[in-house]
Formats: C-alpha cells, structure tokens, sequence
C-alpha cells in the first residue's frame, strides 16, 4: 500500500513539472499570442508579395546574369508566401506542430529568398529590391518567434508533454 502512494505521488510530480515546464518556458506562444502572430503574418504577406513584384532588372543596368539570378530568387518568394498563406488559414482551424513547422519553413524561405536576391544585388554593385531591405527586420522576428515556438513544442514532445 505504501508503495502504491509512492508511485502516485510521483506521477502527480512529474505531471506537475511538465505542466510547469510548459507554464514558465517563454519561447511557447500562448493561443492568443498565436492568433496574434498568424494575424501579424497575414497582414504582411500581401505587402511584401507587392514589393516583390516591384522587382524588375530589365529596368535597370544589371547585367542579364545578374538580372537572371534575381528573377529566379523574386519568383521563389511568392511561392513560398502562397505556401505561407495557406498554412496561416489551415493554423487558424486547427494548431498543430506540423502546420507550425511547414509555416516557419515558409518563412524563413520568404527571408532566404529575399536575402539572396539583395546579397547577388550587393555583389554586382546595383540596387533593384531597395524596398525588400526594409522587410527583412520584420520576416526575421516572425521567422524566430515561431522557430522559437515549434522548437519548444517538438521537445515537448519528445517529453510528451505537448499541449
């Protein structure tokens, strides 16, 4: 009988760490931080899918290397921001660790893209996607909060001890 209390009263601890554990780990969004962020991704998507399109090196005088190199990291962007999109409609039904980790791939694709094509751009001493310099500050905290996020969920559960 004394055994048995025993074993309960360390299930009830372990319990209590791992709930504890998910209450004091400050990478976890809460659902309403989430909502938050899936509502802050939404309104940029559409912004910098725009500033993209403004990308044009036939308008310039790069070099038609360059200007290839360009294109092909501009038009690898709005795929990834339709991906974005989509995993932005399917998180607000349903949060699940997979959606979060296809979203930050997402994103941190938009950033990658956008990197390239202004590193090629410094590179050849000219400038086509001035504008985009001024996301990548904002596509970078998106990029860490749910990085931080998914990373914090997935050992969770490995512990599994994911709400």
């Amino acid at each position: 009988m004394k055994s048995a209390h025993i074993l309960l009263l360390v299930f009830l601890s372990g319990l209590g760490a791992a709930t504890k554990g998910y209450a004091t780990d400050t990478r976890l969004m809460t659902d309403a931080e989430y909502k938050t962020f899936l509502s802050d991704v939404d309104s940029k998507l559409p912004v910098w899918e725009a500033a993209l399109k403004k990308v044009d090196p036939a308008k310039s005088d790069a070099s038609y290397a360059v200007g290839e190199k360009v294109v092909q990291f501009r038009d690898l962007a709005p795929m990834q921001i339709q991906n974005a999109r989509q995993f932005v409609a399917k998180q607000r039904i349903r949060r699940t660790v997979s959606g979060e980790l296809a979203l930050e791939s997402f994103l941190r694709g938009i950033f990658d893209s956008t990197d390239s094509m202004m590193i090629t751009e410094v590179s050849a001493g000219v400038t086509l996607s001035a504008e985009l310099d001024a996301f990548a500050p904002q596509i970078s905290k998106l990029e860490v909060l749910i990085s931080n996020d998914v990373i914090a969920r997935v050992e969770l559960l490995e512990k599994g001890a994911c709400p």
